[in-house]
């Protein structure tokens, strides 16, 4: 690996700081979500399992929560500009909810294939 590499790679690295900073910035903005057990689940699956109900999350999905964090880490000058997501799912669609409760403006157009360009 090289220097510019293991650099990069080490900047990418999560931190359990940055996991403490995104839960604050996501406080009273994401939903907490219910965990739930399902009986026939857990006999099919020989063992008592739990499920993490991200549909009741803001934008149906956990999305939201990288979707906000990422948004809400953006300087407010760059922010401005605008935020673009690639994708045409549950992320893009938490990219859309974020970047309105953060006043950011755009819209997309659709173009041959189903890409979008906002």
């Amino acid at each position: 690996m090289t220097a510019v590499a293991q650099e990069q790679r080490e900047r990418e690295v999560v931190t359990y700081a940055d996991v403490q900073a995104a839960y604050a910035r996501l406080q009273g903005v994401a939903h907490v979500t219910p965990v739930h057990q399902s009986r026939s689940f857990d006999e099919a699956a020989g063992h008592q399992t739990w499920l993490k109900c991200e549909q009741f999350q803001r934008a149906g999905a956990f999305k939201f929560r990288g979707a906000y964090n990422k948004i809400a880490s953006i300087p407010d000058e760059q922010r401005a500009r605008g935020v673009v997501a690639f994708s045409s799912g549950n992320h893009a669609q938490a990219v859309a909810l974020c970047a309105r409760l953060f006043g950011v403006g755009g819209g997309h157009e659709r173009l041959r294939g189903g890409d979008c360009r906002l």
